[in-house]
């Protein structure tokens, strides 16, 4: 399996969570309050294409 790219859209994150509460595997809440990936690049998406449907203002992006 190739490798997953993961990142958040801080200009559009709203800091609502959702994805940490939904992966906290693959995301965490920043010191500036926006959520960010745990790592860029990851092996198995797991959890993460779900946050990424989940997210209220899709900040979110997953490139296969």
């Amino acid at each position: 399996m190739s490798m997953v790219e993961i990142s958040v859209d801080k200009e559009k994150c709203v800091a609502c969570q959702n994805c940490v509460n939904i992966c906290p595997s693959h995301f965490r809440m920043a010191k500036n309050g926006k959520a960010e990936p745990v790592k860029k690049r990851v092996d198995d998406m797991g959890c993460a294409k779900k946050a990424e449907s989940e997210c209220p203002v899709q900040a979110i992006s997953i490139k296969e």
